[in-house]
């Protein structure tokens, strides 16, 4: 799909006007009709003023003064397969912390994950929930904040980041609630994983029921579900499947063996700035959204989230990368310090200042960038993986040649083979 595919959807989305409004009134305990808005330029994120996301929401004003928002996934940017999973595990999600933490979010009024509720005039999955309020913050603003407000802003989320640290689960998933009303782990609804769908057109491969029990089980299936997105896509080996398949081979070494089978934490899908909203004095208001979130190995607690980046991450100037540099050094220190204020809780406590010290040699950073490389993004193959693992493994090697003798080793070659023939043979008629 294209941005220009989004685009039409949007557009169509804008035509339900008078079915949104029926739509909302339905579930308003006054029965209320809203008036539809637009969001300011202060609360559309920079990285959509070009380019839409996953979502496209409208915000609703009522006469009482109250304020919502619907927001519609974009079937444009998210694999028909994920659409309910997605919505399900968000609702999970948001659910469970408003049981379980102090961090605010937006309390939800109405959801449809199929787009077939009788109140949903629309036809369409959608969320109805709180606006809330405050902003989130521009890119050149968080640039060249003063220290002072900074450190505010980093204290917040360093405490989101060890409050949800805090609590231990036992397999990797996203969360779902059962029919009890419980809240569990469920199968993943994960980005990449919904990358990989919608690039291919084959979510067959990528997109399953299950819960992980152990970071090796986990790190393998994502590292079999590149292999196989790099074969859907080429004829021949590619650099990156040669990446991805040297990687998986060393796996065994870059799993903490006292942490393979848990705890595993929660985290937010993309904690990036632009869902994470401030007032005027840089106190949190609430983080708005909490799609893609799952359960991760306990190691990538350490991973800071993308919160401190300012686009592009990669390539940078060595100005940007030591303006980085000490983002991250910052935001470790708020860690720690916000860390050693709990309680002990078990083996997680202040897990984050421990895993960081090991860090500090050269294959800590191999260790915490495992997650990163799977769930990054598909380029996290030629940044993360090269410079945080195989450098660290390996030492200054010539890259291009090491991936001609990588690319004709034998191994390389029959795992090559083998994912083909088992698209070939999915793809057969009647198979």
């Amino acid at each position: 799909m294209t941005d220009l595919d989004a685009e039409h959807e949007i557009a169509s989305i804008r035509a339900l006007s008078v079915e949104i409004v029926d739509t909302v009134a339905r579930i308003h305990p006054s029965n209320l009709k809203p008036k539809l808005g637009s969001f300011p330029p202060s609360e559309v994120p920079d990285n959509q003023r070009a380019l839409p996301g996953f979502n496209f929401s409208i915000p609703l004003t009522f006469d009482d003064g109250t304020e919502w928002v619907i927001r519609f996934p974009l079937k444009t940017r998210t694999v028909f397969a994920l659409l309910k999973r997605k919505i399900l595990s968000e609702v999970a999600t948001i659910k469970w912390l408003k049981l379980n933490t102090s961090i605010p979010c937006p309390a939800i009024h109405a959801y449809d994950p199929e787009g077939k509720s009788n109140w949903n005039a629309t036809r369409r999955h959608c969320l109805i929930m709180d606006r809330m309020k405050g902003r989130a913050l521009r890119n050149l603003e968080w640039r060249n904040m003063p220290s002072p407000q900074r450190d505010k802003v980093f204290q917040h989320i360093a405490r989101v980041m060890v409050e949800l640290g805090s609590h231990l689960f036992d397999h990797i998933g996203s969360l779902v609630e059962h029919p009890d009303g419980t809240i569990g782990v469920g199968p993943l609804a994960e980005i990449t994983c919904n990358e990989y769908s919608v690039l291919t057109g084959h979510p067959e491969f990528f997109i399953n029921s299950l819960t992980y029990p152990t970071v090796l089980d986990y790190s393998v299936a994502l590292a079999n579900m590149r292999l196989t997105y790099e074969v859907l896509q080429v004829n021949a080996i590619s650099d990156t499947f040669a990446d991805m398949w040297l990687f998986r081979s060393l796996l065994p070494s870059l799993v903490l063996p006292e942490y393979n089978r848990g705890p595993f934490l929660l985290r937010n899908g993309r904690l990036r700035r632009e869902i994470v909203f401030f007032d005027d004095n840089y106190q949190l208001t609430g983080i708005i959204n909490w799609e893609w979130s799952r359960t991760v190995p306990i190691q990538a607690a350490t991973m800071s989230p993308p919160f401190l980046t300012i686009p592009p991450v990669w390539p940078m100037s060595l100005s940007e990368y030591g303006w980085h540099q000490k983002m991250e050094l910052i935001y470790a220190q708020h860690v720690n310090e916000v860390e050693n204020t709990l309680p002990v809780r078990g083996p997680s406590h202040r897990i984050q200042e421990e895993l960081r010290k090991q860090a500090l040699n050269q294959f800590g950073t191999a260790v915490k960038a495992v997650d990163h490389v799977l769930t990054g993004g598909l380029n996290q193959l030629s940044t993360a993986f090269w410079t945080a693992i195989f450098g660290p493994f390996f030492g200054n090697l010539d890259r291009r040649e090491f991936m001609q003798v990588c690319k004709s080793a034998p191994g390389v070659k029959s795992e090559f083979s083998r994912i083909k023939a088992l698209i070939e043979e999915h793809d057969r008629p009647g198979s």
